[in-house]
Parts: C-alpha cells; sequence; structure tokens
C-alpha cells in the first residue's frame, strides 16, 4: 500500500508547482494531469490564484510574515508506491488522479504529477485549499488519515495486494497472483501448450498440427495466431514474447532437433556471433546433462532438461535473432542497438509531446465550452462567477471569441491524436527492437569470457557446499 505524507505551502506555491511538473520527472510531462486546471505550472498558478485570492483575502504570492501567521495557500501530498507493490507509472498515475478527486472533492483545483526520478513510483498532487465554492481543506491529523484510508481502500479496488508465492521470487500484483492460481491466464496457457510441443516436433507446421490435436484453433497469416479452446480471441504468437514468433519457434525447434550436435553446424554458417552462441549452448547443454549446472528451469510446470534450462533458452531465443536479421559481428551488433536507442528516444520524446499536447488541448476545449455554457446563463452562483472568470481567460488567450474556436481548437486537437496514434505503434516497435538488442549485447560480451562455463559450475559447486552445510546443522 502506498505512503501518504503532507506539506503545508505557506510561500512560492509557483515553485512547487514547476517542482513537481518537471519534464525529466515525469517521463516528458506524460505523466501529469490537471484537474479544474491547467498542467502548465505557470497557468495552474494563475488559475489557483484567482481562487485562492477570491476566498482567502490574501495574495497568493505573499511572503511569509514573522510576526503573524501566513495563511496555507496550498497543500502538497505525495503518495509513495513501494517497489514491492507492483505498480507501473500509468496506473500510478490514475490512481492518484482518482484519489485526489474522491479525497478533495470534484470543485477543488489539483495538479497531479507522477514522477520516476528515485527507487520507487511516488505521485504529487497539489491542491488549492479553497475550492470554487471556497470551501477550504484543513490539514491536519484527522484529514490526513481519512485521505490515507481512502487512498489504501482505493489501492486496494486496485487489486494491488503484495503476494509472494516464496521468499525468493518477484511480487505480483493481485489480480496477476489470482490469474496465475486460477490458471485463467490464456496467454500463459498458450506458452505451457507451445513449450511443451515445440521439442517434439521437426518443424512449424507439425507444431501447428499438434497444437490443433490438442483442442486449440491455428490461423496462420501474415502472423501466426492461437485460440485455446473457450477463449474469445485469437493471440498472435509474436504477442506472446519475441521467443514466439514464427522465426523464433522455427529456429527453437532446429535446436531442440539438433541438441546433442550443436557444435558440428556447417562452417559456411558461422560467423563470430553466432558461433559463440552455437558453442556456449552445447557447453550448458552438455553441463545440463552432466548435472554440473545450477538448474534453471524456464517453465516452473516442466521437469527440468536441456530444452527447459533458462539459459539454453535464452540462448537459443538471441540466436534466432541473430540468424534472422544475418547479423555477423559484434561490431554490427552494436551498431544496430545504437541506431535502434536513437530511433527509440527520438519517437519516445516525440511521442510524449504530441501526448501532453493533445491533453492540454483537451482542457483548453473543456475550459472553452464551459465558458460559453455559463457565459449563457441568465444567473450565476458565486462560485459559476469565478469559473466563468478563470475560463474566460483560457477564452482570451488563446483567441477563442465564439463556437467556431472551439471547433478550431478540436479539429487541432483531432490531427494531434492523429499522429500520435500512429507514433504510438511505430514506438511500440522500435522499443521492443531496442530492448532485444540490448539484451543480446550484454548476453553476448557475458558469454565471450573464456570462463563463462566455468562460473556456472562453480555456481552449482557453491550450491551444493552450501547444502552440505545445511544438512550437517539439521
Amino acid at each position: 500500500m502506498p505512503y501518504i505524507k503532507s506539506i503545508c505551502i505557506r510561500s512560492t506555491p509557483n515553485r512547487s508547482l514547476a517542482y513537481i511538473a518537471n519534464p525529466e520527472k515525469t517521463d516528458n510531462l506524460l505523466l501529469v494531469s490537471g484537474l479544474n486546471c491547467s498542467t502548465v505550472p505557470a497557468v495552474a498558478y494563475l488559475e489557483m490564484k484567482t481562487v485562492f485570492e477570491e476566498y482567502s483575502k490574501h495574495k497568493f504570492n505573499e511572503a511569509v510574515c514573522k510576526n503573524e501567521k501566513t495563511p496555507i495557500k496550498a497543500i502538497h501530498y505525495i503518495q509513495s508506491f513501494s517497489p514491492a507493490d507492483n505498480v507501473s507509472p500509468e496506473q500510478a498515475h490514475e490512481i492518484a488522479k482518482e484519489w485526489a478527486a474522491a479525497a478533495f472533492g470534484s470543485e477543488r483545483q489539483i495538479l497531479v504529477s507522477t514522477h520516476l526520478d528515485k527507487g520507487h513510483i511516488h505521485s504529487h498532487i497539489i491542491i488549492n485549499t479553497y475550492d470554487f465554492n471556497g470551501v477550504k481543506f484543513n490539514d491536519n491529523q484527522t484529514t490526513l488519515a481519512a485521505v490515507r484510508s481512502l487512498s489504501d481502500t482505493l489501492c486496494m479496488n486496485y487489486g494491488i495486494q503484495t503476494i509472494r508465492s516464496n521468499k525468493k521470487s518477484r511480487s505480483l500484483k493481485y489480480n496477476e497472483w489470482d490469474n496465475k492460481k486460477k490458471g485463467t491466464s490464456w496467454k500463459q496457457q498458450i506458452r505451457l501448450a507451445i513449450d511443451k510441443l515445440v521439442m517434439n516436433v521437426d518443424s512449424v507446421d507439425r507444431l501447428i498440427s499438434e497444437l490443433e490435436k490438442a483442442g486449440y484453433t491455428v490461423k496462420r497469416g501474415k502472423y501466426l495466431a492461437v485460440r485455446a479452446e473457450g477463449q474469445e480471441r485469437f493471440v498472435r504468437t509474436k504477442t506472446l514474447g519475441e521467443d514466439y514468433t514464427e522465426e523464433s519457434l522455427s529456429e527453437r525447434i532446429r535446436i531442440a532437433a539438433a541438441e546433442s550436435g550443436i557444435a558440428k553446424r556447417p562452417k559456411r554458417d558461422i560467423n563470430e556471433l553466432n558461433s559463440i552462441y552455437y558453442k556456449r549452448i552445447y557447453e550448458v547443454s552438455e553441463l545440463v546433462k552432466a548435472n554440473m549446472k545450477t538448474p534453471k528451469k524456464y517453465s516452473r510446470k516442466l521437469p527440468y532438461s536441456v530444452q527447459n534450462d533458462f539459459t539454453v533458452y535464452t540462448l537459443a531465443a538471441q540466436l534466432a535473432v541473430i540468424n534472422r536479421e544475418h547479423i555477423s559481428s559484434i561490431g554490427e551488433l552494436e551498431g544496430k542497438l545504437n541506431s535502434a536507442k536513437e530511433a527509440y528516444q527520438n519517437a519516445k520524446a516525440e511521442l510524449n509531446k504530441l501526448t501532453q499536447n493533445g491533453e492540454q488541448l483537451q482542457t483548453v476545449i473543456v475550459h472553452c465550452e464551459k465558458y460559453f455554457e455559463l457565459k449563457a446563463k441568465s444567473e450565476l452562483t458565486a462560485a459559476e462567477q469565478l469559473k466563468l472568470k478563470i475560463f474566460s481567460q483560457t477564452a482570451e488567450r488563446i483567441h477563442v471569441t465564439d463556437e467556431s474556436g472551439i471547433e478550431r481548437i478540436r479539429a487541432l486537437k483531432a490531427n494531434v491524436d492523429k499522429k500520435a496514434e500512429a507514433l504510438a505503434a511505430e514506438f511500440h516497435n522500435l522499443e521492443e527492437r531496442y530492448t532485444t538488442y540490448s539484451e543480446i549485447v550484454k548476453t553476448y560480451y557475458e558469454i565471450s569470457q573464456g570462463d563463462y562455463i566455468s562460473k556456472l559450475v562453480e555456481q552449482e559447486k557453491k550450491k551444493r557446499e552450501i547444502e552440505k552445510k545445511k544438512g550437517k546443522t539439521i
């Protein structure tokens, strides 16, 4: 469960707003949202200033007075998750927004941001002490306990409970743990079925045939897709992971079939990269057979074997990528990695910029719509008059004087959204490509060391010594 703490802001709220909306901490502003206010710190400051000064009778930029109590202008809350909570940045941000609206009311100005610059994910929430109706929120032990309780309840509704199957396993979100417990993860079921069959067939065609015999429905178009009995939709095997693309499956089948003769591959196919991979796969396989390597199963549900050894499996999958892309040297691989990294980072920056731009335009559209809606009313409450004042500032700032101006902003947002959607698909592919190259480069430098195999043997020796000492102690 997240930890909640609060800080009262008596001076320079502009600095606090700017701090929490720092692009370097919020994935280039992708994780910044405004509730009843702009996501741009300087604009949010002016909007909060209007409301605060209307009801507090104090200046929002008033300096701290030593002789008398300075009013609290805003309250800064921090919602901090433990790494054990296994929460993604996007999910943490959604939780923070939902919690803020529920805890502080739908009529209050709130800026929400989620930071990624620490070892744990945490969200910053800055609220105006006064809402549009002049209701003041007081930060004290009672209200802090109440908002903490609300945060815990909300997180439980999201399924955030740290559950461990054993001391060494990673933490799972509750819904992930529950699905694994019930065996309801279709993707995991299909992975296990493929893993079991891929070691006993001689081609992808035969694999498809065996899957169909086992009750699965298979489509083979541009991408290989599988559907389990009772499953509503097909799953493309490429979405199961790099090891399940048709090319990788073909390579895994070939390696499994040639398990004992891996080192005898014809010389014409050997190059700097696949030479070391074939050699290490063969050597690790021999260690597994001789029981000289610490067992690390790829699939926990299958018995430990050469085919189910995690190291052999990983090396084979990476070799499939190397051969598929005809990469012949570490220099060529690192060149591809650098190009993939640059393309990935550029796409990420552009996608974040488009996404944030779209969100800001949406805020502008909502403000302008409310502006004309309130402007058309014959009588306004005090809160509505204040909102009209704030929304009119937005309309004036972007020169919207009538409904046609809103249509112009809508058209602009539609164009931004279209570009973002197209770029998102490209970004996903670039991210996957960059990650794959990074892992292969890292693995290459590990296995190219002369003592790689001896390290595996040494690990097994140490493991047995520890077990032997435990046995004597008992």
